[in-house]
């Protein structure tokens, strides 16, 4: 039989192209029947199909086609779930180390709420754990999606003057305007105060530096424990980093703004990242210790997107991204070389 040409092809080649793309996305009848022939006379390319089948997956839900109709969203999300379905599945050989609160945790929608009783009742908080994200509406209206390991605090008297909130971690913002009062909307970070009045931005807290990403609107940065530091306005497609130690700025326009947002949707999207940055996003998602084995490792760098909903899937892209073998035993993820690489058989 004569050889496919997709079976040279590369993981990211083959996510690329339009053909599988439509077979993910839009398959008709011809293109099942040719990916399936395909998949059971190359045995040897299914890790790499279902690999590149995730990735295009993972792109159409990020990025969804415009002038689809109802019925067809809809086939294509049981079509995706119903994937998903199936792999999760198989991913039982790191379920049983990892414990039950942290794999409660990883639904989209769980996280805490209640109100401090310790001198402030009036003030509400809101916090999530790690491995979970919150979905919030706050009394005005606006929306707030709050990351892994994140808290955010509404101080008092929100009816009745300008609406503060304070943040530790990662939140997006969509904030509702106030034509009629007027009413600021301030997010309080370490040092940083962000003046707000109507627009959509995300803002982490994680690092030793603040970011703020602006998508739509204006905001107004305020260095505010150094006054005499000049304010900061963003335009649309910026990206702000504020240091509390130094009470600097520095701003700059990104031609892509998923990759610092795309968590909210359950991903995250890697540009040339390293993996010591994979290793902090695990830290501060999911609270867990990673160690090295093999100082090459530090070395990589790799392109594509990985979910954040489930441990199993994360650390199985991981695996194949950065070609690795992932091992969790209590709290702590040791990341060595395969031992055994599979050969791309052509």
């Amino acid at each position: 039989m004569k050889e496919s040409p997709y079976s040279r092809f590369t993981i990211d080649q083959l996510a690329a192209d339009p053909d599988f793309q439509r077979w993910v996305t839009q398959p008709d009848p011809e293109d099942l029947l040719f990916w399936q022939d395909f998949v059971e006379n190359h045995p040897a390319q299914l890790d790499k199909v279902r690999t590149a089948q995730r990735l295009v997956q993972i792109a159409h839900r990020l990025t969804p086609e415009p002038g689809l109709s109802p019925v067809r969203k809809q086939f294509l999300h049981d079509k995706i779930m119903s994937a998903v379905s199936k792999d999760a599945k198989r991913l039982t050989r790191r379920r049983m180390v990892w414990s039950a609160a942290a794999a409660i945790g990883a639904l989209v929608v769980a996280g805490a709420f209640f109100l401090l009783r310790s001198g402030a009742p009036e003030d509400m908080v809101y916090r999530t754990a790690f491995g979970e994200r919150l979905q919030v509406t706050l009394p005005d209206g606006s929306q707030v999606d709050l990351n892994a390991n994140s808290q955010l605090r509404l101080g008092r008297d929100w009816d009745n003057g300008d609406r503060h909130v304070w943040l530790k971690g990662e939140a997006y913002f969509k904030v509702e305007k106030k034509p009629a009062t007027g009413a600021k909307f301030t997010v309080h970070t370490d040092g940083l105060e962000i003046e707000v009045l109507g627009t959509q931005f995300n803002v982490n807290t994680r690092t030793e530096n603040t970011q703020v990403l602006l998508e739509e609107g204006k905001v107004r940065l305020k260095a505010s424990e150094m006054r005499s530091a000049p304010d900061v306005l963003m335009a649309p497609g910026e990206l702000a980093s504020f240091s509390p130690k130094t009470g600097r700025f520095s701003k700059q326009q990104l031609q892509q703004t998923q990759p610092y947002t795309s968590w909210k949707d359950g991903y995250l999207i890697y540009e040339k990242a390293t993996i010591a940055e994979v290793i902090r996003d695990i830290q501060s998602t999911y609270g867990l210790k990673v160690n090295i084995s093999g100082s090459l490792l530090l070395e990589k760098t790799i392109r594509g997107a990985v979910p954040t909903d489930n441990l199993d899937e994360f650390l199985e892209m991981v695996e194949t991204l950065f070609e690795v073998d992932a091992t969790l035993s209590g709290n702590e993820i040791l990341l060595e070389p395969k031992k055994n690489p599979k050969p791309d058989k052509n």
